[in-house]
């Protein structure tokens, strides 16, 4: 099609020639796939465990799945997703089957969810498929939590598309698959923002990014073309607002605290501020670099020392564990940092491992007596 001169003189003439560049590099990536990594091997092995090691088994980041409900209703509407709750609340895993009988796109969609899982199902060299097999499973319990966003808002956009749109079976799954690929993101290389499909030195810088990606698409679109400034509104707070407090209130519910002083009401707001500025800035690569610099002024513990992009953890983590290592203390710093490190290269979970031994820890000193501890650490 983009070889066709009518297509092309109508892409320059309505949208520029810079368009049509996007358009062209986006087919070459799909045709091409991954095969630049294989001149860059070091800097793709480098990043290959970051996130397995950091998502994991991780229990709280599958909780935290739910808030992309939020997302949904801006793509979807309100109406839509809510009779889309209803239809896989009656029966979550009949409705899953009939979806994944429906769509090719949703019964593929646990192992390209995300960037990395998808290079986990594309990574085939020197592996057996037992090999393979675990390091997806290290995903399982997040992809889990996921369709359950996934697939009422597959519902949602399918009964909308046959209702209101009045469209065929086809074109109804087609526009259903889409509401999916834009409210939660997905790893396929078509889907992938022409940054997050960049050589491996970019992608060290979008570990992570995934999802605040689609957010900040989806931003973008609702402001463009959103005519009723009220629903506008609306879409804002959902997309930036509202998951922020969410996470904060999911974390603060579950994640037992070793402090029993009463709540400090200045604390608790000036977090919010910062984990809500965190927020705005990780929806850019660069500008989520130095996301923690709010939690520094605001003196919350959102402020850490910056150590690098994403993909470049286990480089920071090895300084680190030297650092532990000179001091001959084999004390919880030690500790962190050694598993963290050995994570971070070989896929280990290791932020649920620590999240787990430290909340293991705090109840046998009886800084807690909340068995949640041993899931979700201590505050």
């Amino acid at each position: 099609m983009l070889r066709s001169k009518s297509i092309d003189n109508a892409i320059r003439s309505h949208y520029g020639d810079e368009f049509k560049g996007i358009f062209k590099s986006w087919a070459k990536d799909i045709a091409g796939g991954d095969r630049r990594a294989d001149t860059e091997a070091a800097l793709s092995w480098i990043r290959q465990g970051v996130s397995a090691a950091g998502l994991g088994f991780n229990v709280m980041s599958a909780i935290l799945q739910v808030t992309g409900f939020t997302g949904s209703i801006v793509r979807v509407g309100a109406k839509w997703i809510g009779r889309g709750v209803y239809l896989a609340g009656k029966d979550l895993r009949t409705a899953s089957k009939d979806v994944n009988e429906k769509s090719d796109f949703m019964a593929d969609r646990a192992r390209t969810q995300n960037r990395e899982l998808a290079d986990l199902r594309n990574r085939v060299q020197d592996e057996t498929d037992i090999e393979r097999r675990i390091k997806t499973g290290t995903y399982l319990m997040m992809m889990g939590m996921q369709r359950v966003v996934d697939v009422p808002t597959w519902l949602g956009a399918y009964e909308k598309a046959i209702v209101e749109g009045e469209h065929d079976e086809e074109t109804a799954v087609a526009l259903a698959d889409q509401a999916v690929r834009d409210s939660q993101g997905s790893g396929l290389t078509s889907d992938l923002s022409a940054i997050e499909r960049g050589g491996p030195a970019m992608k060290l810088f979008t570990v992570f990014y995934s999802y605040m990606n689609t957010v900040f698409n989806l931003g973008i679109t609702s402001a463009m073309t959103q005519k009723s400034k009220g629903k506008l509104a609306a879409d804002m707070l959902l997309l930036y607002v509202v998951p922020v407090i969410l996470n904060k209130a999911i974390k603060d519910a579950l994640t037992p605290d070793d402090d029993d002083d009463d709540w400090d009401m200045g604390k608790i707001a000036r977090e919010l501020i910062s984990e809500e500025l965190s927020y705005l800035m990780g929806n850019m690569v660069v500008a989520r670099e130095i996301s923690d610099i709010p939690g520094i002024f605001l003196h919350t513990n959102k402020g850490r020392s910056y150590s690098g992009p994403a993909g470049l953890r286990n480089i920071a983590e090895l300084h680190t564990f030297s650092q532990q290592a000179a001091q001959w203390e084999f004390d919880d710093a030690f500790r962190k940092t050694a598993i963290n490190l050995v994570g971070n290269f070989t896929g280990l979970p290791a932020a649920q491992i620590n999240r787990t031994i430290s909340g293991a820890k705090a109840l046998q000193e009886g800084k807690t007596s909340n068995p949640m501890a041993l899931l979700f650490g201590v505050q």
